[in-house]
């Protein structure tokens, strides 16, 4: 197998006003029913938490954002028909750019977009169905199109390992690796101290690693990820290893289902994550978009005048 397992997280001001397919000219352009879609401000995790929950795996790190350090650098927006949340869009600030996650019907996604209710600029991680929405507002690049893997511990078949607890005092060798590998991160601190790292050492020497985006014992998910190994020690399984490693320990934390991200043309690492019991839950694609001038300029407008 190919030994490269990679796994590719202005404030907008509360949202009042309501939409429906006629007002934003939607409707009558796609021939949709005319339906009233309520935006607002979402505020209570346990709310917020009820909508994701309607597709779990897919929203895992959209999840993980609802432990406190994170919670707080997010802003949840909801489009409600009838009473009920029919879609979700979160902006997390504490990356940049910013990461910008997609939930549920496309008439609601849009209509939140619609609503001056959306980032300059940010990494989308939307469905595809949500594709024709983004694109009305924002110039997209390149898409990633990636496949969200998950398990269970009914599921899962580790793998025989010879892996070693990554710490901070590897936090050197760890930051070392990636440079060499082409992984482009850069660990901190706080990354080792509240995450779950493995690591495959060939004399004295780090390898292979594989690591967590994710990790909530509470709500009872975690996302493997950071997994990568030097050029020169591919294709020994390393990779398997440490994932397998990574897997183990969350499951044993609590974390019930654990997920990961793989891109649909990188075979060899689907086939190793499906020999640890991974399935295929949904695809879905990453893409930084940019908001196209004339909805900057709405977006501006509903900033200075509350309309």
């Amino acid at each position: 197998m190919g030994e490269q397992l990679e796994s590719p997280g202005a404030p907008w001001g509360q949202a009042s006003a309501s939409f429906t397919s006629k007002e934003t000219g939607l409707g009558a352009q796609r021939g949709h029913r005319s339906r009233h879609l309520g935006i607002r401000k979402l505020t209570e995790r346990r709310q917020i938490l009820a909508v994701l929950s309607t597709d779990r795996l897919y929203a895992a790190y959209a999840i993980g954002d609802l432990e406190p350090g994170f919670f707080e650098e997010c802003a949840w927006y909801g489009a409600e028909s009838a009473g009920r949340v029919v879609s979700l869009c979160l902006h997390y600030k504490g990356l940049y750019p910013n990461a910008f996650f997609t939930l549920g019907e496309e008439e609601g996604v849009r209509a939140i977009l619609s609503g001056a209710l959306g980032p300059w600029r940010a990494y989308f991680s939307s469905r595809y169905e949500h594709l024709r929405a983004l694109r009305e507002f924002y110039n997209l690049g390149p898409l990633e199109r990636l496949m969200r893997l998950a398990v269970t511990a009914e599921r899962f078949k580790p793998v025989p390992t010879e892996t070693v607890r990554l710490g901070m005092p590897d936090i050197h060798d760890l930051n070392r690796l990636y440079h060499i590998g082409g992984g482009g991160s850069v660990f901190t601190s706080r990354q080792l101290d509240k995450g779950v790292y493995f690591g495959v050492r060939v004399d004295g020497e780090l390898v292979s690693v594989a690591g967590t985006h994710v990790v909530s014992p509470g709500y009872g998910i975690a996302a493997v990820g950071n997994v990568l190994t030097h050029p020169r020690h591919r294709n020994r399984g390393h990779a398997t290893a440490c994932t397998s490693a990574v897997v183990q320990e969350l499951l044993r934390k609590g974390c019930a289902e654990v997920v990961l991200n793989v891109r649909e043309d990188n075979l060899p690492a689907i086939k190793a994550y499906t020999r640890l019991g991974f399935r295929e839950h949904c695809r879905y694609v990453e893409t930084l978009g940019c908001r196209k001038f004339s909805h900057i300029l709405s977006t501006l407008w509903h900033q200075l005048t509350g309309a």
